[in-house]
């Protein structure tokens, strides 16, 4: 059965039409898809059995009589088709001629999403089963990774207590909307509200269990875009609010299927638009290819420290080419208060190493000297490949 504007809970068959709105940081976002299509001007047709209204709190508003988009056929709740409003701010959230633009909130391409994880709904006997987002993990739930912004934008507001969520605004055309990363471990992140962020930029890393998170370990990545201000039928004045969506246009992980006669909602992408795959925790998970950037972040950056050892390692196999082979001419450092090796490649596949002799020179001086540098690396599987390298005399 669909769950697109209401969720039948599996164990008791109780019928739930949306969640309660949630606050991130203080941001309150709205996870009621049958909110937004009233936003939008969608009304049931006249002629259909609705199920009776359901009050709905909304910040500074108070109580509505909020009317969701489901009739009743023969005693079971069935859902209307998807309206024409609605519809066109799922597969266009910024308007026709603006797109999302989004990167994948990782760098590491095994991730994704896990049985114990799941996508925007979730089998559940709660308003939780409209989760609002996608919990990104990989096989074991067990593994801390590295969280990324999803694109330019700036800090809205950040939380490092309890569930530790960053909540990023970003801005595009006329348009804006919202990225959020929750159960972080911000610690010991640098970042505060209104500090710019660039796409791929390192956030934090997912928090281990116990710390600030009551989860098991995953990142819960959200995207919100804002809906118009608009008058509810029983007079009240809506203001604009943020609204949780889908940004992969998928709404349903456990029936990852293109086929739109089962599927309750496919964006309108022609001929098929789940053509980007990742690695997922538990199998192969589909993501939309548009208005997702198939692109994934690009580089990582660190503090300015010290290095604290070397290792030059020398290729054992002539025929090794390519970055990174098993076995190639490489440098190693290590970075104090980090327990990871970074390393540049004496030989790129280009055949031209100058500029990788004089990185590793450059690393060679400052280590000698005792002089901070900052790395820009890409993690390249288990390892981290030095991009740039930036020093002062600290």
């Amino acid at each position: 059965m669909s769950r697109y504007f209401h969720h039948v809970a599996p164990q008791s068959g109780n019928v739930i039409f949306w969640r309660g709105m949630q606050t991130f940081a203080g941001v309150p976002v709205h996870i009621n898809l049958n909110l937004l299509a009233t936003a939008v001007g969608d009304v049931p047709p006249s002629d259909a059995s609705l199920v009776p209204p359901v009050t709905y709190q909304i910040p500074g508003v108070g109580g509505i009589e909020l009317q969701p988009f489901v009739e009743v056929i023969e005693n079971a709740p069935v859902e209307l088709p998807i309206g024409p409003n609605l519809k066109n701010i799922l597969d266009y959230p910024l308007g026709n001629a603006e797109k999302l633009n989004l990167t994948l909130p990782f760098y590491k391409a095994t991730l994704g999403m896990g049985d114990s994880g799941g996508g925007w709904f979730r089998d559940a006997e709660t308003t939780g089963s409209f989760h609002g987002a996608w919990d990104i993990t990989r096989a074991g739930d067990g593994e801390l990774f590295e969280v990324c912004a999803a694109a330019d934008g700036v800090v809205l507001n950040i939380s490092k207590n309890w569930n530790a969520p960053i909540v990023i605004k970003h801005t595009a055309g006329e348009s804006e909307f919202l990225t959020i990363y929750q159960h972080l471990d911000l610690s010991a992140c640098p970042l505060n509200v209104n500090d710019p962020v660039k796409r791929g930029q390192f956030l934090a890393r997912v928090a281990d269990a116990g710390l600030n998170n009551d989860h098991f370990i995953h990142l819960h990545f959200m995207v919100a875009i804002k809906g118009p201000e608009f008058t509810h039928a029983g007079g009240q004045v809506i203001p604009a609010q943020w609204y949780a969506i889908d940004p992969f246009g998928v709404y349903d992980y456990y029936k990852n299927t293109t086929d739109p006669a089962i599927y309750n909602y496919v964006p309108d992408v022609r001929p098929d638009c789940f053509t980007h795959r990742i690695q997922g925790a538990s199998n192969i998970v589909q993501w939309a290819a548009q208005p997702l950037i198939k692109a994934l972040p690009v580089v990582n950056e660190t503090a300015y420290l010290k290095i604290i050892h070397i290792q030059l390692q020398g290729r054992e196999l002539s025929s090794a080419q390519g970055l990174p082979p098993a076995q190639q001419n490489r440098c190693f450092i290590w970075l104090e208060g980090i327990n990871q090796s970074f390393f540049v490649p004496f030989d790129p596949p280009s055949g031209d190493n100058m500029i990788e002799l004089k990185m590793i020179d450059f690393l060679m001086q400052c280590f000698d000297r005792q002089q901070p540098v900052k790395l820009r690396y890409y993690p390249v599987g288990e390892m981290n490949f030095i991009a740039a390298v930036l020093s002062y005399n600290g």
